[in-house]
C-alpha cells in the first residue's frame, strides 16, 4: 500500500503554485495575522499531528466532463487557496494549518486521483488531524468519503454519517463510469461491502435537479433529505432538529459542501448555477453546530468553477466557509 501511495503521490501530487499564499503583511511583532502567514506548505504528512488542519487541493473536473457538465472546476482549489490566503486569521488561531498541495488530474486519471485522495484523507484522519479537501468536481466526495471510511475502520468505528449540502443527491447508479453525479452511490456500495450502515443526509435537494429514479434510489437507501423549499433560514429550528437527530445516531461524520446548493446571487461560479439556492448564512448556521458536535472528521468543498466567477466572489465565499471551519475547530 505504501508503494502504491508513493507512486500516486509522485505522479499526481504537486505543491501549490508560487504566489498562492501571498497577501498583505502585518506587524512582525504581532505574529501571523493572515492565513498566508500561518500556512505551512509541506510535501508529505510526516510532521502533522493531533489537532492540525491539512488543506488538500483536488484539481479535477474529469468527473464533471463525464457527467456532461460545464468544465472548469479543475481550477477551483487554486482560486480558493489564493482567496483564503488574504483572509484574516480567527482571533483564537491555535492549530497548525498545513497545505499539502494539489492533486492534479491529468487526462482520464479520475479513478487514480480519487484513490490518492482517499489514501491521504485516511492518513490525515488516522494521525488525529483534520483534512479539508478543496475541489474540483463533486467526484471529490468518493475520494474523501472512502478515506473517511478507511480511517474509521482502522479505529473500529462503524456508525458513520455523511451530511451533504447539495441541490443534488449524486446517487446515480447503474453500469456507468464514475463521475460527479455518482460519488455517494459509490460510497454506499463501499459501505455495504464493508458491512457499514449508509447514513446519508442531504440538505437543499431540488425537485428540478433530481429525477424520479434518483428519489427512488434515495428512498431505497434510506437516505434522509430536506428539500430546497424547506431548507430556508426561517425554518432553521426545524432543520437543526433533524440535523441533531442525525448526529445523535452516528459516531463519526464527513461533511461535503457542494457550492451549487447556494443561490447563484452569491455563488455564480459553480458547475451548475442555482437560481433558487439558499443563502450562505444558512449553510454556516447549520455547519457550525455540526462541527461543534466533535464528531466531524473531514470536510470537502466541491464544484467551484472559476471560469464563471465575478470579481472572485464565489472563491471568496468558499474561502470564508473554510475560514469559519478553521475557527470552529479552534473553539
Amino acid at each position: 500500500m505504501e508503494k502504491r501511495k508513493d507512486y500516486l503521490i509522485g505522479k499526481y501530487l504537486k505543491p501549490s503554485p508560487k504566489g498562492t499564499w501571498t497577501g498583505r503583511d502585518s506587524d512582525p511583532f504581532q505574529g501571523p495575522m493572515y492565513y498566508h502567514q500561518k500556512i505551512i506548505q509541506i510535501s508529505d504528512l510526516s510532521q502533522i499531528g493531533n489537532g492540525d488542519i491539512v488543506l488538500i487541493g483536488y484539481a479535477c473536473d474529469e468527473g464533471v466532463r463525464r457527467n456532461n457538465g460545464r468544465v472548469g472546476a479543475f481550477n477551483g482549489p487554486f482560486h480558493v487557496k489564493n482567496m483564503l490566503a488574504k483572509c484574516a486569521l480567527p482571533q483564537s488561531s491555535m492549530h497548525n494549518i498545513y497545505d499539502l498541495g494539489n492533486i492534479i488530474c491529468e487526462n482520464d486519471s479520475l479513478e487514480e486521483v480519487q484513490e490518492l485522495l482517499s489514501l491521504l484523507t485516511s492518513e490525515v484522519i488516522s494521525k488525529g488531524a483534520f483534512p479539508i479537501n478543496i475541489g474540483g468536481g463533486h467526484d471529490i466526495a468518493f475520494g474523501t468519503g472512502l478515506g473517511f471510511m478507511d480511517a474509521n475502520q482502522i479505529i473500529g468505528v462503524k456508525k458513520l454519517g455523511i451530511i451533504n449540502f447539495d441541490a443534488h443527491f449524486d446517487l446515480r447508479n447503474g453500469n456507468i463510469q464514475g463521475n460527479s453525479g455518482t460519488p455517494f452511490f459509490q460510497l454506499y456500495e463501499k459501505f455495504e461491502e464493508h458491512k457499514i450502515d449508509f447514513n446519508y443526509l442531504v440538505l437543499g435537494i431540488q425537485d428540478e435537479g433530481n429525477t424520479k429514479n434518483l428519489f427512488d434510489t434515495a428512498h431505497q437507501l434510506s437516505a434522509q433529505y430536506i428539500k430546497d423549499e424547506d431548507f430556508k433560514t426561517f425554518k432553521i429550528s426545524e432543520i437543526q432538529l433533524q440535523i441533531d437527530m442525525f448526529i445523535s445516531q452516528v459516531e463519526s461524520i464527513y461533511i461535503s459542501i457542494d457550492m451549487d446548493v447556494i443561490s447563484a446571487a452569491f455563488a455564480p461560479a459553480v458547475s451548475a448555477a442555482n437560481p433558487l439556492g439558499c443563502h450562505p448564512d444558512l449553510i454556516l448556521n447549520c455547519l457550525i453546530p455540526i462541527l461543534k458536535s466533535g464528531k466531524v472528521k473531514t470536510v470537502d468543498i466541491a464544484e467551484l468553477n472559476p471560469t464563471y466567477d465575478i470579481d472572485f466572489i464565489t472563491a471568496k465565499l468558499a474561502a470564508r466557509i473554510i475560514s469559519k471551519i478553521c475557527s470552529a475547530k479552534d473553539n
